[in-house]
């Protein structure tokens, strides 16, 4: 319309008929609807926006009706299940399902339209076009009319096919390792970074004869040995700091009953993903039996080291693999010389040499010892009368390892 001045403005006009004198007449009622057409441009100027950000989402964005039937689906529908939105509208997220899931979700889709209560993150496999399967995670919000009546759903699906195969795989793992914490044949724990016990397995429970509820609220300085303790810090505190992989050592552990308890611990750090220390867990292996055989073994070497008797270790080819001292000196061999090279026969007479090989050893090796009076060689020539033991030492399977000769 154009106004008086000459300017124009948009106008709403209504025309009426009305009968004036027997004559049609026509009442014009004209309104300014400047403001309202540039509402209107606008409104439809935020619908396009709106349409163009669902269109071009990478999740697909859907409503559904009061009965459970797609009314809208933007184009994500084609990338994530190869179907035009026009496929999906006027039927049911089920029927693009694979019957097993279908089966699934169909209860719990339709109790959710029952309470008409939002829908939060609920996953569920879909079939593809191309036969594929894919899990899409779902989240949406009931709509309703002016009158409070329920219409239906506005939702939003995303692919998360990848991170529920990386959370099964997660899982998967960390069953493994609970498996595997839980039936360790050796004693294993799990402790904070500054040295709370957090969890242990069966295994160290009854290793050093605690409850579970008791020893998962110790420190670990409640534990190990104080000596061990403050001999091993400066190692933990390099594991810390990130300057050495793993701490390694033999302790020794408080036992509930008081007693101290041998055992070789491996120590490994966790992180998180910036660096930072996560736990500490230990790997524990009771080495009491074995430090007291080896301690054992030491004090008979001691014994043997400081005898009269001259004793050989001889390996099962023969060859001389440690003397004692007195052996030495009945040989002539210097304290620091290598007798490496040596065999049995050379601390004998040539002659001797087929009673060696073809009686002391056979006879040793099906009785377990040869005792008799045998002959010396040392070095200078000289013969020396001795009375000789030769004992065989087996393996487990049961064949000679070494012999031993005094």
């Amino acid at each position: 319309a154009q106004r008086r001045g000459g300017g124009e403005f948009a106008a709403e006009v209504a025309l009426s008929p009305v009968m004036l004198d027997s004559r049609l007449h026509a009442i014009a009622t004209v309104r300014d609807v400047t403001g309202h057409e540039e509402l209107e441009r606008s409104l439809e100027a935020s619908e396009a926006r709106t349409r163009s950000f669902l269109d071009n989402s990478v999740d697909w964005v859907w409503e559904v009706d009061a009965t459970g039937q797609f009314t809208y689906s933007s184009n994500s529908v084609q990338t994530l299940l190869g179907l035009a939105p026009s496929e999906v509208i006027g039927r049911s997220p089920l029927n693009f399902m694979p019957e097993a899931e279908a089966g699934r979700f169909g209860p719990i889709w339709r109790e959710q339209f029952m309470r008409q209560e939002p829908m939060v993150r609920l996953e569920c496999d879909y079939r593809c076009r191309d036969g594929c399967a894919l899990t899409l995670e779902t989240s949406a919000s009931p709509f309703l009319d002016a009158g409070g009546r329920f219409l239906g759903y506005r939702g939003i699906s995303r692919d998360v096919t990848l991170s529920r195969e990386n959370r099964r795989a997660l899982a998967e793992s960390e069953q493994r390792f609970r498996t595997l914490f839980e039936h360790s044949p050796i004693g294993m724990a799990i402790a904070s970074p500054d040295g709370r016990i957090l969890y242990a397995n069966d295994t160290l429970l009854a290793m050093l004869g605690y409850a579970r509820e008791a020893f998962c609220s110790m420190l670990i300085t409640q534990v190990i040995h104080p000596e061990d303790y403050n001999a091993t810090r400066p190692h933990r505190e390099a594991m810390l700091a990130g300057r050495i992989p793993a701490v390694s050592g033999e302790y020794r552990l408080r036992c509930r009953d008081g007693r101290d308890l041998w055992v070789q611990v491996t120590t490994v750090l966790g992180r998180d993903d910036k660096g930072d220390p996560l736990y500490q867990m230990a790997q524990i292996r009771d080495i009491s039996a074995e430090r007291e055989s080896r301690l054992r073994a030491e004090r008979m070497l001691a014994l043997i080291d400081g005898s009269d008797e001259g004793v050989l270790f001889v390996g099962r080819d023969t060859g001389i693999t440690w003397m004692n001292p007195c052996a030495r000196r009945l040989l002539g061999l210097a304290e620091d010389e290598d007798a490496g090279g040596l065999i049995l026969s050379d601390c004998h007479p040539p002659e001797m040499t087929d009673l060696i090989f073809n009686r002391i050893l056979p006879q040793a090796e099906r009785a377990g010892a040869w005792r008799g009076e045998v002959l010396w060689r040392a070095r200078s020539g000289e013969d020396i009368p001795v009375w000789q033991t030769v004992m065989a030492h087996r393996a487990e399977a049961g064949e000679v390892a070494y012999w031993s000769v005094v």
